[in-house]
C-alpha cells in the first residue's frame, strides 16, 4: 500500500460530486437526490476510513471519516425514517464524531487528549437525544456531570507523559456544578451535602496521614 495516493483518490471524488451537484441542480437527479446524496457521503466516509486503516501512523482521517459517515446515516434516516430524524438525528451526527475522537485515543496512548473532545461530543451527544424524552431531570446538568467523567477518566489514565493528576479539579469542580443544577429535581440530594462534606473532611485527613 506504499503507492497508494489519497490525493488522488480524493481529487477524483471531488470532481464526481461536484458532477453530481450540477446534474442535481440542472434536475437530471431530482428523484433520487437524497439517497444519492447519502450514499455519496457514506462513500466518502469509509474512503477516509479505509486510509486510516491502511495506513494506522495517521490518526486525521477518523475525524472526517466518520464525520461523513455519520452524515450519510442522518441523510438516510431523513430519508427512508422521517419521522425519526428531529430525535435522533443530533445525537448520531455529535455521536459519531465522538466515536472518531475515542478510536484516536485507541490507536495510541499517547493521544489521551481526544478522550476530552470524544467525552464532550458523546455526553453532548446524549444530552441531545435525551432532550427528545420527557425525562424530568435537566440534561445541562447530566451534560456537566458527563464532562465531570470525561475529565476524572482522563485523570485516571497512565499515558506517556505520567499520569494527568491535574484532570481531577475540573472534574470535581463540574460534578459539582452539575449537582447543583440537579438539586431541584432530586428532593432527598440536600442530604447529601453533609454527606459529602464528611467524606472531603475524611480523605483529606487520611491524604495528610499517609504523607506523614
Amino acid at each position: 500500500m506504499k503507492n497508494f495516493d489519497f490525493r488522488i483518490i480524493l481529487g477524483i471524488g471531488l470532481i464526481l460530486l461536484g458532477l453530481l451537484y450540477f446534474f442535481q441542480e440542472i434536475g437530471l437527479i431530482s428523484e433520487i437526490g437524497g439517497l444519492l446524496w447519502a450514499t455519496i457521503f457514506l462513500a466518502g466516509g469509509i474512503l477516509f476510513l479505509v486510509y486510516f486503516v491502511t495506513q494506522s501512523k495517521h490518526w486525521w482521517p477518523l475525524i472526517p471519516g466518520a464525520t461523513l459517515v455519520g452524515i450519510g446515516i442522518l441523510i438516510g434516516i431523513d430519508l427512508l425514517f422521517p419521522a425519526l430524524n428531529g430525535d435522533i438525528g443530533g445525537f448520531i451526527f455529535m455521536a459519531s464524531i465522538a466515536i472518531a475522537f475515542i478510536f484516536i485515543y485507541f490507536q495510541s496512548r499517547e493521544n489521551w487528549w481526544a478522550l476530552i473532545p470524544g467525552g464532550v461530543l458523546g455526553t453532548l451527544s446524549l444530552v441531545i437525544l435525551l432532550d427528545s424524552f420527557p425525562i424530568g431531570i435537566d440534561t445541562g446538568a447530566l451534560f456537566m456531570l458527563g464532562m465531570g467523567l470525561t475529565f476524572f477518566i482522563v485523570g485516571t489514565l497512565d499515558t506517556p507523559h505520567g499520569r494527568m493528576r491535574w484532570a481531577y479539579i475540573p472534574a470535581v469542580i463540574l460534578a459539582v456544578i452539575g449537582v447543583i443544577i440537579l438539586a431541584p429535581d432530586i428532593p432527598f440530594i440536600n442530604y447529601l451535602w453533609p454527606v459529602a462534606l464528611i467524606l472531603v473532611g475524611l480523605v483529606a485527613i487520611v491524604f495528610s496521614l499517609r504523607k506523614r
